[in-house]
């Protein structure tokens, strides 16, 4: 659906995915899921004394992305 322009670029987008991920607590699992759409990276965030509460998904608006 869309790609980088240059190399320079990607590079400036990864560097970015990474440093926004460094906010983030460490994940307790991640995989990639296939859809009509293309891949879509999904994190699940859990902490000990949430195992039964109710998750909360994000998605990002058209035209924008969140961490991959």
């Amino acid at each position: 659906m869309s790609g980088f322009v240059t190399n320079e670029g990607k590079q400036e987008y990864i560097n970015s995915y990474h440093e926004a991920m460094s906010y983030l607590p460490q994940p307790v699992e991640s995989k990639m899921l296939n859809t009509d759409f293309g891949k879509v990276k999904l994190y699940k965030f859990q902490e000990e004394e949430t195992p039964d509460k109710t998750p909360l998904l994000l998605l990002p608006g058209k035209g924008s992305a969140t961490s991959q």
